[in-house]
């Protein structure tokens, strides 16, 4: 919808602190150091946090969905400072608490149709991730509460984990993905096999991933191979919300050569709940969910990653989305956005 330059800048601040035991008062000096066994320490905390601070400014394209950024006000000059602590408490190897806040400070100011508005600015706590986890045995894993669970290689975006639309990668020092809140159960069997069930169960705050569609508890599951010497892994997924239909999908990983890898991850669902822009007479348009009857939708993205000796990876990717939209409906897209429907068919379309 809009190009956007922006200048950031991050500074960090990291205080790493390894606590004692009620048997021993032993501490760590480094936050790369493991807490030591469970028989000297069966209780023991890490602590971290992080300081961030940024400033930015964009350049919104000026079109008929947003004439002059007087529909979405985007800001032109913004910065922010953030604190991120992050806490891990253990009681001996199986139990273990983890809580991640995030202290946002924001301001920002828009312009519109070339007069700057007056600045805005925000401050909250939000949680990124607070759960306990418990290790039964070598076999076994469960945990519940605000999670952030990935899977996949790819770097855009993991189809066949339906939970999380976004990946874990860091694009930038402010970059951050919450946590759902999920039930979870790991189950292993030797260095091949292993398998995850999740089910989440109740919102976080954010906003729904599709525009007014309300919460909808969902339930996923997945098996893993893993080659032992390393060369690869493949596997498979699959699920259903409450109250839309079932998914799989599939995932897999092959190395080819010295820091060469090739990879997919792909899911398919029976029709698609999107939004597509219709014609609605008199040149106007509107939007409706019209595929939600159609056969097999797919979502695939393949692509190839060369590794760096010092750790840094070049990649090349490519998403394909068989529920996208075609370059006629996009145009058709502008015109519902720039329209004001006079009778709309729901409150959806409202919505929408």
């Amino acid at each position: 919808m809009g190009w956007g330059l922006r200048c950031s800048a991050a500074l960090r601040a990291t205080a790493v602190c390894v606590a004692a035991s009620l048997a021993s008062a032993g501490a760590a000096a480094d936050s790369g150091e493991q807490s030591a066994p469970a028989t000297s320490l069966p209780l023991s905390a890490r602590a971290r946090l992080e300081w961030l601070s940024a400033a930015g400014t964009t350049a919104p394209r000026n079109s008929p969905v947003n004439p002059d950024n007087a529909v979405l006000l985007l800001p032109q000059a913004a910065a922010s400072t953030e604190l991120r602590p992050d806490r891990q408490v253990e009681a001996g190897r199986a139990l273990r608490g983890v809580a991640r806040p995030r202290l946002l400070l924001t301001v920002q100011k828009s312009r519109v149709a070339g007069e700057w508005q007056p600045e805005s600015s925000d401050a909250r706590v939000d949680w990124i991730e607070l759960y306990a986890s418990w290790q039964a045995d070598e076999h076994v894993a469960v945990a519940y509460g605000l999670q952030n669970y990935q899977w996949g290689p790819a770097e855009l975006v993991s189809p066949s984990n339906r939970i999380f639309h976004a990946t874990g990668f860091a694009r930038d020092p402010l970059y951050v993905v919450y946590g759902k809140h999920l039930a979870r159960v790991n189950l292993s069997a030797g260095r091949s096999w292993s398998a995850v069930l999740l089910a989440e169960v109740r919102p976080n705050a954010e906003a729904p991933f599709v525009a007014g569609e309300p919460f909808e508890p969902k339930v996923e599951a997945k098996l893993e191979w893993s080659d032992p010497g390393g060369r690869g892994y493949a596997a498979v997924a699959g699920g259903a919300g409450r109250d839309s239909r079932g998914f799989f999908g599939e995932y897999a990983s092959l190395a080819v050569g010295d820091g060469l890898s090739i990879y997919a991850d792909a899911v398919h669902q029976l029709g698609s709940r999107a939004w597509y822009p219709v014609d609605g007479g008199a040149g106007g348009a509107r939007f409706e969910h019209p595929a939600t009857g159609a056969g097999l939708r797919t979502l695939a993205l393949g692509g190839i990653r060369y590794t760096f000796e010092g750790g840094t990876d070049l990649r090349l990717e490519y998403l394909f989305d068989e529920a996208g939209w075609t370059v006629g409906q996009l145009r058709l897209a502008e015109r519902a956005a720039a329209s004001t429907p006079t009778a709309p068919a729901s409150p959806d379309a409202v919505a929408a």
